[in-house]
């Protein structure tokens, strides 16, 4: 199973601490909010596509090609057109209809990721 990790926001809400890191890497505790996504993630996930945008040098720099064991395949969100648009050009990157989406910068539990990826 795949994971789609939607990070190419601007974060303008948390301006200006975002006008030179993206949301998704601002720290809670020590480590960044889509590190702590990682760490979270169900066992069943062997690939994490993370869409990026605002400042995404940044992004790939911290997470490279491979984090936690798992690939990462990022893909560019050109344009700001919303989240929806954000899944749609995906669509090409996905192997199977069941994946699990994410938001770069929300906190997870990895127990209610392991049920919805068993659904």
């Amino acid at each position: 199973m795949q994971a789609v990790i939607l990070a190419a926001g601007q974060g303008i809400r948390l301006r200006p601490m975002t006008s030179f890191i993206p949301k998704c890497l601002l720290k809670v505790g020590k480590k960044p909010i889509l590190e702590h996504t990682f760490s979270q993630l169900p066992n069943e996930i062997h690939e994490v596509i993370i869409v990026v945008g605002h400042l995404q040098e940044q992004i790939r720099k911290y997470f490279g090609r491979n984090f936690c064991g798992r690939p990462i395949r990022y893909i560019e969100q050109p344009e700001k057109l919303g989240t929806g648009h954000a899944l749609f050009i995906c669509k090409n990157s996905l192997e199977d209809k069941k994946f699990l989406v994410m938001m770069g910068d929300d906190l997870y539990l990895k127990k209610r990721h392991q049920k919805m990826s068993k659904a």
